[in-house]
C-alpha cells in the first residue's frame, strides 16, 4: 500500500470480528456436520492437521487468518476442552470417521472453573508500619586532591 508520496506504508493484517468468526463457524457445522457441532450435541475432538483439510475444502474467499481464528475459537471452548481430555478420546476428521486416540501429552491441563476454585487464604493481619527515619546526610568531607603539575612544567619548549 503506498500513500501519496508513493512512500510504502506497512499495514496490519485486519482481526476478524466476533460476528465473522460465528458466521465461519456456522458454515462449518452446515458443511461439516458429522465434524463440528457448536450446540447442543457434545463436540468431538478434531484430526490434527484439521486446518490443511477444511484449507482444501473450502472456496479461497475465507481468509487464512478468519480461518485461524474460528477454529481456535472452536478448540478452546470448556466442552471441546472437555471432550478432549475425556477418557478414550478419539479424534475425528471432517467426516466424522475416527482418526486416532487423543495423546495425552498433548493436553494442556483445564482452567479452574468458577465452581472449582478454592476459597483464598485469609491475608496476614496488617502490622503498623515503623515510624519512618530519615537517613543521615553523608559527612561533608574535603573534595580530594588532584595531583596537578605546575603551570611551568605543562609547558614545552618554552
Amino acid at each position: 500500500m503506498d500513500n501519496a508520496k508513493g512512500e510504502m506504508i506497512m499495514s496490519r493484517r485486519p482481526r476478524s470480528s466476533y460476528e465473522d468468526i460465528g458466521n465461519l463457524l456456522a458454515r462449518l457445522c452446515d458443511e461439516f456436520p458429522q465434524c463440528f457441532k457448536l450446540r447442543k450435541d457434545t463436540p468431538l475432538p478434531l484430526k490434527i492437521g484439521v486446518y490443511r483439510d477444511i484449507r482444501e475444502r473450502l472456496d479461497e474467499s475465507v481468509p487464512d487468518d478468519l480461518l485461524c481464528n474460528a477454529l481456535a475459537a472452536y478448540c478452546n471452548r470448556p466442552a471441546y476442552l472437555q471432550a478432549l481430555c475425556a477418557d478414550g478420546a478419539e479424534r475425528i476428521d471432517l467426516d466424522g470417521k475416527p482418526c486416532g486416540p487423543v495423546d495425552r501429552t498433548a493436553i494442556r491441563p483445564l482452567p479452574p472453573t468458577p465452581q472449582s476454585k478454592q476459597p483464598a487464604a485469609p491475608l496476614p493481619k496488617a502490622t503498623k508500619p515503623k515510624a519512618a527515619t530519615k537517613p543521615k546526610p553523608p559527612a561533608k568531607s574535603a573534595p580530594p586532591k588532584r595531583n596537578r603539575k605546575p603551570v611551568a612544567d605543562t609547558k614545552q619548549g618554552c
